[in-house]
Parts: structure tokens; sequence; C-alpha cells
């Protein structure tokens, strides 16, 4: 749902669908990006699995209210790009809201190490 400059609510859905290679591609961007931006250490070889989910479906996820619970939204890249993530022991599970309408979740095996809230953001040295 979107509101409009009247303040109407409507209903809003994307005006053209999504391959799924364009969209793992995108996920697979979206991945390592903001794993790149928590750990400053690159994502390595993962295999990656995608899915769009408008809100409808995607509360009626059993797995929807766990990441919610399990999991700060974080907004701090980009406007209107909201992101979440859950590291468990074999996989990494993501889940980003695009302008308040798109909801894109992409599973990463295996799981991507978390971030190491008690060490240096700095990127490791370049050999010379």
């Amino acid at each position: 749902m979107i509101r409009t400059p009247a303040g109407l609510l409507v209903r809003a859905s994307p005006v053209r669908s999504i391959s799924a290679v364009a969209r793992t591609a995108i996920a697979e961007k979206f991945v390592r990006g903001f794993h790149w931006n928590e750990t400053k250490q690159p994502a390595g070889e993962f295999e990656i699995k995608s899915v769009m989910m408008n809100d409808e479906r995607l509360n009626a996820q059993s797995w929807a209210p766990v990441l919610a619970a399990a999991a700060a939204p974080n907004d701090s890249l980009a406007p209107g790009l909201l992101y979440k993530r859950v590291h468990a022991r074999k996989m990494s599970f993501w889940a980003f809201r695009i302008w308040g309408q798109a909801n894109l979740i992409a599973i990463t095996r295996p799981a991507l190490a978390p971030p190491d809230h008690g060490s240096s953001q700095e990127p490791p040295p370049v050999a010379a």
C-alpha cells in the first residue's frame, strides 16, 4: 500500500515482472554490498536463492515473525531501502524492502560471517 498526495491508501504493484535471473543478480549484489558494509570483508563464494513477495504473501510465511523479531531493520545506506539479515550456522537470511513496496528475500549458503562489532571496521591492508 502507498499513500497518494491526497492521503488515500492504494494498492501498489510493480508495472513489470522481474526475471528470476535478474532478481537473483540484484539479491546477490545487495548481499555482497551490505555484507562488505557490515564486515569490511568480501563475502566469498556462496549459493543464493531469492524470491520477491508482496506484503500479503510475506506476512503469510511462518518464518516472517521470526525474522522480524530476530533482526533489527537497517536503513543506513540508502533512502527507500530497508534491510534485515540473520546469520545461522548453515545459511544467512536477508530481507530487503525497496521503497516500502517490494520485498526481496534471499538465502545464502553457506552462512556468511556475521559482523564482528568488537573489532576494527577498517578494511585489511592491501599487499603491494
